[in-house]
């Protein structure tokens, strides 16, 4: 089968047909030659990490003259003959061509469909009968999602941890230990010294002992978490994305990342762009962005989390601001509520309030419900 692409810069609208349906080959029509090729590397890259040799094919074509765009897609399909045309991007007039194509074509049997990335269903446009089915493997990782939009994790605190179901409960003990007082929590993760209330909860919960006057920690992982004032909201958020399910027990998130630090263009440079995402969900083809700020927050960060999630997601990018402290900030807490609205930032506040059960239940299914919500609007 040759799957033939209409270019878009939102690249899963470019892959999310390859993903369900394995194709011999992908032609990508666009009008850009270097971009086209640019895409088309990342992309096979991703197959070729899964074990499939798919074969990518670049057609730059004008793509304000339809005459052009139409004798290209006819020669493509004189020269293949098993085509589908991919609907689900691409601009108005590569779709025109597609619809001229396909009815001056009627013999060459020219498959016809359409992504919804929103609600993960494939639409038969051609009204055959025939379409292919969303199955496991029609999802991005977050390393892969992050590649197909030209960038890289060059590290990441995920990468060093080990999830065992100890360092759950570790995870569990020590966020409850800050939400208590977080401002307490904060000043004293921050200055390398616990003080009393919250160094003989530590002790209670046997995170840390003190030994020769020296603080001891149960481990290196605990010593992570309690080295970093942010790690304890963050690592709670990160532990629920792993464990939240849906109503038929399935995991909602297909990948789950924490402390991601993405190259924005994959090059290492000394002079890179990179920003650091305190987690990162993949829900299919979907990725939930998630800033955790554990005490006082500026507008800088809406900005940061708006800019990185378009470059990462565009349109299909869910923005979350999880904050413990935003009631506390005043006239200013208002302001930046409603900047953040209008950059379509969810705000999570009072997470400190909740059990680690309600964070599940109504934090992270609230991300769940918004991007449904986003997603049929």
């Amino acid at each position: 089968m040759t799957f033939i692409e209409f270019f878009d810069k939102t690249a899963a609208e470019n892959i999310c047909a390859c993903l369900a349906c394995v194709p011999e080959r992908v032609v990508l029509l666009g009008d850009k030659s270097k971009l086209l090729v640019r895409h088309a590397e990342r992309y096979k890259s991703v197959f070729a990490d899964r074990g499939y040799n798919v074969e990518f094919i670049c057609k730059s074509v004008n793509r304000n003259n339809l005459k052009s765009i139409v004798g290209l897609l006819s020669s493509l399909v004189e020269t293949y003959g098993d085509c589908a045309f991919g609907l689900t991007g691409g601009g108005d007039l590569f779709l025109t061509a597609a619809g001229i194509v396909y009815e001056r074509y009627k013999d060459k049997n020219i498959q016809l469909h359409r992504y919804n990335i929103h609600n993960n269903t494939v639409y038969d446009c051609d009204n055959d009968g025939n379409v292919y089915s969303v199955t496991d493997t029609t999802c991005l990782s977050v390393a892969e999602n992050i590649r197909i939009y030209g960038g890289d994790i060059v590290s990441g605190d995920f990468a060093q941890w080990e999830m065992s179901d100890e360092f759950k409960k570790d995870i569990l003990a020590i966020w409850n230990v800050c939400r208590k007082n977080v401002k307490k929590w904060n000043s004293s993760i921050g200055s390398g010294r616990f003080n009393d209330n919250i160094g003989a909860e530590l002790i209670g919960a046997g995170l840390i002992s003190y030994a020769d006057g020296k603080i001891q920690y149960k481990n290196s992982q605990v010593k992570r978490c309690l080295t970093k004032a942010g790690l304890a909201l963050e690592m709670i958020i990160y532990l629920a994305a792993l464990e939240v399910t849906d109503k038929d027990g399935n995991k909602t998130y297909n990948d789950a990342r924490n402390g991601v630090n993405i190259d924005w263009d994959g090059m290492p440079d000394k002079y890179d762009t990179k920003n650091e995402i305190d987690v990162l969900l993949m829900r299919r083809l979907v990725p939930v962005f998630i800033s955790c700020k554990n005490g006082t927050v500026e507008t800088e960060e809406l900005y940061k989390l708006n800019s990185v999630a378009f470059r990462f997601g565009r349109q299909y990018a869910k923005k979350t601001l999880v904050a413990t402290a935003l009631d506390t900030m005043g006239e200013f807490g208002k302001y930046f509520r409603q900047r953040a609205a209008d950059m379509n930032i969810r705000i999570i506040e009072g997470v400190q309030e909740m059990s680690f059960e309600e964070i599940k239940d109504v934090v992270l299914l609230e991300i769940k419900l918004g991007d449904l919500h986003l997603g049929d609007a």
